[in-house]
């Protein structure tokens, strides 16, 4: 606990707990066109194929980012420091994106699709009849719907999932982990809403269709952006790096927990616990005291 801060702990619309609305999964086609032959045809059709791309996100984004804002007015939260975790991140950072006068601090937490996608992505993937699976399971199917279809098996597979992650936790009990896989399996089985997310919003490999990174060099993020990861985390921390030589201003920490995964609030709690406090605290002093936003941590 922090003195003077009040924590708002949620779960996304579509996700978790929240409600599973509707959600307008996006059909990444490709467009009709007459464009045909030479090279020039061929460039306005790849532009077109990406403003139907673009357009697409935005739809996937507003169908979240619209309903944080809804919840933020309804409480009354003139503004805020927000932080989000793996898709959370990503769209924490497009809320900022749209309503920076609402956020002074934006903390990401090993966000999804902060880098480019390697130009060779899909003749990559379907080299191989594993590579063309897995990007068809990607474009067309979601873990959770495996799940619901699997039945009892379903919740054995989470429970596999869970002890073998998490047993070896100090301080993490039997019952512990018995109620993280019931959890998990519950909201899994639930009506797909959010979860639709990972196929409308990300590519094959869980690479942006829009990715954050490029969004930060563009200047719309306006707001003092910290990361975390974890020191053995399977997303990388060098675009952020990369960033805070490129933007100082807006990106101005970089931290990596040791011992810690993608979860590393669960696999190192005390070190996480004691970066986002500090991250937290520094940005406090400053906006009280009138210091500069931009201090790094």
């Amino acid at each position: 606990s922090i003195p003077g801060v009040r924590l708002y702990a949620i779960d996304w619309i579509g996700m978790g707990r929240s409600s599973r609305c509707t959600f307008p999964k996006a059909c990444f086609h490709v467009p009709r066109t007459s464009h045909r032959g030479n090279a020039e045809a061929k460039k306005a059709t790849t532009a077109e194929i990406r403003e139907h791309e673009l357009k697409q996100v935005r739809r996937s984004e507003d169908f979240f980012i619209d309903a944080l804002e809804q919840w933020r007015a309804n409480l009354g939260l003139s503004k805020m420091i927000l932080f989000g975790h793996s898709l959370g991140g990503y769209l924490s950072t497009v809320y900022t994106i749209r309503y920076p006068e609402r956020v002074s601090r934006l903390l990401l937490c090993s966000p999804v699709g902060m880098p480019q996608p390697p130009a060779d992505l899909d003749e990559r993937a379907i080299r191989t009849w594993k590579g063309r699976t897995f990007k068809w399971l990607w474009e067309t199917t979601t873990p959770q719907s495996v799940l619901r279809g699997l039945g009892w098996i379903g919740r054995k597979m989470i429970n596999k999932f869970v002890w073998g992650r998490w047993a070896d936790l100090e301080g993490v009990e039997e019952q512990d982990l018995a109620k993280i896989a019931a959890y998990l399996h519950t909201i899994s089985v639930l009506p797909p809403s959010g979860e639709l997310a990972s196929n409308s919003i990300l590519r094959f490999g869980a690479y942006a269709r829009h990715p954050l990174g490029d969004r930060f060099r563009a200047g719309e993020v306006k707001v003092p952006t910290s990361f975390i990861y974890g020191g053995r985390d399977w997303m990388s921390p060098d675009t952020a790096r990369d960033l805070i030589r490129e933007s100082p201003k807006t990106v101005v920490g970089c931290h990596v927990i040791a011992n810690g995964g993608h979860n590393m609030f669960l696999e190192n709690p005390e070190d996480f616990n004691i970066v986002l406090r500090e991250i937290i605290l520094v940005h406090l002093a400053c906006t009280e005291g009138g210091g500069d936003l931009t201090q790094k941590r």
